[in-house]
């Protein structure tokens, strides 16, 4: 293992990211948990929050999860996932698993904005938490990506390059 040290290489202390995908989406969420105060902003692919929310920053996050995801439609009890403005009604345990845990550890209310973007071609369904309990300015986007299975998508297994998507998330985001 190689180490840095931070006097050797230039580093906005305020810009720090960091996403992953299945157990490491499950991996940023903790990290949402034990380093707040160290990440400007987190994203997550097909991974949920495992330990429980603890009192930390109010920071933004990022999650998304397709809609053939095999883990999840199972999980639900169907084939694919519908895209829809009631997705988090339709599906209670999926908005339990994802969205409840996260808007309590990011400080935030129930309160969202739908959107129904096209991303690579995709329909996206995207629910933007922003009503912050204190006072924050932070974030909470949920969204489930069309026709996306148990993958991170990358332009070549789906026509939607999900680093793009977080690349333009986390250059909106910094620490205080």
């Amino acid at each position: 293992m190689v180490s840095y040290e931070k006097q050797n290489r230039v580093i906005n202390e305020k810009r720090i990211y960091g996403t992953g995908f299945s157990n490491g989406a499950g991996f940023t969420s903790r990290l949402a948990i034990e380093r707040s105060n160290l990440f400007a902003a987190l994203g997550g692919h097909a991974g949920t929050l495992g330990p429980t929310p603890v009192p930390g920053r109010a920071m933004s996050f990022a999650h998304t999860v397709g809609s053939r995801d095999d883990g999840f439609t199972a999980f639900l009890g169907v084939p694919a996932i519908q895209i829809s403005s009631s997705l988090l009604t339709t599906y209670p345990a999926l908005a339990a698993i994802f969205v409840g845990p996260m808007l309590t550890q990011l400080k935030l209310t129930q309160a969202y904005v739908y959107t129904e973007p096209v991303v690579g071609g995709k329909k996206v369904g995207r629910f933007t938490f922003s009503t912050s309990t204190v006072g924050a300015t932070n974030s909470y986007t949920f969204s489930v990506i069309e026709d996306n299975i148990h993958e991170y998508p990358n332009g070549s297994n789906h026509p939607l390059v999900m680093a793009s998507v977080l690349w333009s998330f986390f250059q909106t985001q910094q620490l205080p």
